[in-house]
């Protein structure tokens, strides 16, 4: 069954609309089995997200969408930082994507929280990551028009951080008669994915739930930019960007001309990233830092810790 793996709620503030819970009951409604959250830059929704997906039996997948430069201590004034999603496999995954960012707020790029490749190898053993193509690196290299073997090299580069098999490309799903340039760089990553045994999957990079919610999420964005609804050079989208059912994604892509196999190779990609997750968060418990401490102090704490949970 197709999951949709690149998800932002209210969370990613004034980038999308809709609390996590909304999102999990719709998804119920659409009888899906798991759903993912990667909101930017923070994990401010995923206990809500947790709980709302547990009540629903539906498996919670949790992420993070954040900005990558090379080496934040040089480049984070002197090139742009593209964005990667990061899903954590595990609860081990998931406390390596509060590090990340954590690390994360403490650079910032213009208002982007920014992280750089020293930090994302710290914390890659349990964790899964993918890159869409238009707030990507590869998107640059593609829209540069340079040689493919240049993309190949940088793809190389990337995988090497990761274990085998963690890393994806994602091919959102969008209205490509719509959109030329996008159209492009799909399907040269459909090549890619294809040359290079690169795993492909598809979403469509939700920010609202309903297709109805489009105008609410165009006025977040004008908020964001200090602009007015009326005006005219504010941002604008020809995008989809609701949470839609593997009917309705099927029908997007066919409507794309992509060949059936390469439709149903992308599903199942997406279900082999899910068999690959197993989040069990430890509610209702505190979490101490480990720090050295005296013996009598450690000895008071074990004697007294059960008495300072709260139900």
């Amino acid at each position: 069954m197709f999951t949709q793996l690149h998800l932002h709620s209210h969370y990613s503030l004034l980038d999308a609309i809709g609390t996590p819970a909304k999102y999990v009951s719709k998804a119920a409604e659409l009888h899906m089995t798991a759903l993912a959250l990667t909101d930017y830059s923070w994990m401010y929704g995923v206990i809500e997200f947790y709980k709302a997906c547990k009540k629903k039996e539906i498996q919670p997948i949790l992420g993070i969408e954040i900005a990558l430069v090379q080496d934040r201590r040089l480049d984070l004034w002197k090139h742009k930082p593209w964005t990667i999603t990061l899903l954590a496999k595990n609860y081990e995954g998931y406390l390596s994507l509060l590090e990340i960012a954590s690390h994360g707020n403490l650079e910032w790029y213009q208002s982007q929280p920014c992280i750089d490749r020293e930090v994302l190898q710290w914390h890659t053993q349990h964790l899964i990551w993918f890159m869409w193509w238009s707030q990507s690196y590869i998107w640059k290299l593609i829209s540069n028009n340079e040689d493919i073997s240049k993309i190949k090299d940088t793809l190389e580069l990337l995988t090497s951080y990761f274990s085998a098999g963690d890393f994806y490309l994602e091919y959102v799903v969008q209205n490509e008669q719509k959109m030329p340039e996008e159209k492009k760089v799909n399907h040269l990553l459909l090549q890619a994915a294809k040359e290079y045994s690169l795993p492909l999957f598809c979403s469509t990079n939700v920010h609202y739930i309903d297709q109805e919610d489009k105008e609410a999420f165009e006025v977040a964005m004008a908020i964001k930019d200090g602009k007015r609804i009326y005006d005219e050079e504010r941002r604008k989208t020809k995008w989809d960007f609701s949470l839609q059912s593997e009917d309705e994604v099927r029908s997007i892509c066919e409507r794309n001309w992509l060949w059936l196999a390469d439709i149903n190779t992308m599903i199942k990609t997406t279900e082999a990233i899910v068999e690959k997750i197993d989040i069990t968060l430890p509610l209702w418990t505190i979490l101490f830092p480990k720090y050295d401490s005296q013996e009598n102090i450690k000895q008071t704490y074990e004697q007294v810790k059960d008495e300072l949970i709260v139900e």
